[in-house]
């Protein structure tokens, strides 16, 4: 481990090789960062134990882009074996940054960011540690997550939420909290927008069809099942609305198929369930009419992102960040979760022939959301 290697600022974080959003956004926030300061990524070299992850893989086996080689990765943390965390915290101390993110997302990991925070706090109090909070709380309940949350959190100087219901939620824990209110910027690593018929060709689609999208890990809490039941109403039916649900399953996959089954909507349904590699994201997004995101509670969404990149409209629930990016009726729409509400948008939505104008809205509205503006806003508040 080259410890010599100086850095400005150390990101403490999910990354590549390991998949998901959170190391989607790392990365791009590194190397965004990266136009004006030295920056390290110090990642796990064991995220979850293998009990507690759902999914199939927690690598990512597509090979490292030239975006991933030109950023520098440690894979130093092993999340759940407390002698890394020494170790870790060492090699952070001998790289003298002069900030530490770290990027915040579910208690699991309280502990041992708590107690790396707490080491190099202890050997360095001139290092500021922020956190980089993507989710206060998790989607899915955890035994003791506010004291877990609550241990990490004492620990940071400052924070950095992506919504405003986020920096709510820290000031629960820390009332004196000193939060920079950021935002989710916008994915663009997946390419850009290509036509409708190459993508659809390239999934096998309807050339002619209506597809609304359902994208990402499949939990509870994103409300599948409210669209499921939507599907089979008779105005979805009758203008032939077929639904694509791309992602992997995080539980039994029997009750959505059940489901299916049951509604009698399987031959208006493709299911691609099985976790979607970044090259494939480009024909999902293009080949979608609408992007539909019925969650119950979220604190932001890195999909809606990737929509918006793609100039996609989308209908979400009021919850959360989500109906913090959403413009109702201009970017898309903001409803109550509940089968009519999805209902009644979708079919406004292709009656109405909303697509082009609320694509226009949203390419103006994309401006406010790229990277570079984050990265700025952040440098500017590590440096006060």
């Amino acid at each position: 481990m080259p410890q010599h290697l100086q850095c400005d600022i150390c990101i403490i974080s999910s990354a590549y090789p390991l998949r998901g959003g959170i190391a989607n956004f790392t990365e791009s926030l590194a190397e965004t960062l990266s136009a004006s300061q030295k920056v390290v990524i110090h990642s796990y070299r064991k995220q979850y134990p293998n009990f507690l992850f759902p999914g199939k893989t927690q690598i990512d086996s597509s090979p490292p882009s030239p975006r991933i080689n030109a950023l520098t990765i440690f894979q130093t943390i092993h999340s759940f074996n407390p002698f890394s965390w020494k170790k870790s915290a060492k090699c952070i101390l001998e790289q003298n940054p002069k900030t530490i993110i770290f990027a915040y997302f579910h208690p699991f990991f309280a502990i041992s960011n708590g107690w790396i925070s707490r080491y190099i706090k202890r050997r360095n109090p001139k290092i500021k540690i922020i956190a980089l909070v993507h989710n206060v709380h998790p989607n899915q309940r955890m035994p003791f997550a506010f004291l877990l949350t609550k241990y990490f959190f004492v620990t940071c100087d400052s924070f950095i939420s992506l919504t405003h219901s986020v920096a709510d939620q820290i000031k629960s824990f820390v009332p004196s909290a000193k939060i920079c209110e950021g935002f989710h910027p916008l994915y663009n690593q997946f390419g850009d927008k290509i036509s409708q018929s190459e993508s659809r060709s390239h999934l096998g689609l309807d050339p002619k069809g209506k597809y609304i999208l359902f994208f990402g890990i499949i939990r509870p809490y994103k409300g599948l099942k409210y669209l499921l039941q939507a599907m089979k109403d008779e105005r979805l039916i009758e203008r032939d609305i077929r639904l694509i649900i791309a992602g992997e399953s995080y539980m039994n996959n029997v009750e959505y198929s059940q489901q299916i089954e049951d509604l009698g909507i399987h031959d208006r349904v493709v299911f691609h369930n099985y976790f979607i590699p970044n090259q494939k994201v480009q024909d999902y997004f293009s080949a979608s009419d609408l992007l539909v995101q019925p969650y119950s509670h979220v604190s932001q969404s890195g999909i809606l992102s990737i929509a918006m990149h793609f100039e996609l409209p989308a209908i979400v629930t009021k919850s959360g960040g989500l109906s913090e990016r959403i413009k109702n009726g201009e970017t898309g729409y903001c409803i109550e979760q509940s089968p009519k509400a999805i209902a009644d948008s979708i079919v406004d939505y292709f009656d109405n022939n909303r697509h082009d104008e609320f694509s226009r809205s949203i390419a103006k509205e994309k401006t406010k959301y790229t990277w570079e503006k984050l990265a700025n806003q952040i440098i500017d508040f590590a440096t006060k």
